[in-house]
């Protein structure tokens, strides 16, 4: 017999439940840059000054049309934020393991829906799954 499923990607739950909108362009590019960023200092090992300067680089690059909306002294407390989620990151298992990033896969729930996810990083030895979020999940806290 055959089962018919539902599913979704798990990013729709999280833009449904907090929606990204862009009238918030620094916490868009602060996102996508720091994202990007632990991608490379977690492949290459890089020092939190490497990656920090290419997570500035990447911010930049995301704030393009929007930079007039920025002054020097708020992008340095936006590096010094990363700065120090940089360096509690490299701090985790995440980094001292070298864990990289698993396949998408689709976590079935209650033989009813399923959802397409794929984590930031796994580590196979103890089978844990690690999500990093450069934003709190409270709309209200939000950049």
């Amino acid at each position: 017999m055959q089962t018919i499923i539902k599913t979704l990607p798990s990013y729709s739950i999280v833009n449904y439940k907090y929606p990204i909108t862009e009238d918030n362009p620094i916490g868009i590019a602060f996102g996508y840059a720091f994202d990007r960023a632990l991608l490379e200092c977690n492949y290459h090992g890089w020092s939190v000054a490497s990656t920090l300067q290419y997570f500035k680089g990447e911010f930049i690059r995301m704030m393009n049309g929007h930079s007039s909306s920025i002054t020097q002294e708020q992008l340095q407390q936006i590096l010094q934020q990363a700065s120090m989620m940089f360096i509690a990151y490299k701090q985790t298992p995440i980094y001292r393991n070298s864990l990289l990033r698993p396949k998408t896969r689709v976590v079935v729930i209650n033989n009813a829906i399923g959802v397409y996810m794929q984590p930031d990083f796994y580590d196979p030895c103890s089978d844990t799954f690690y999500e990093v979020k450069s934003y709190p999940l409270r709309k209200d806290e939000y950049m």
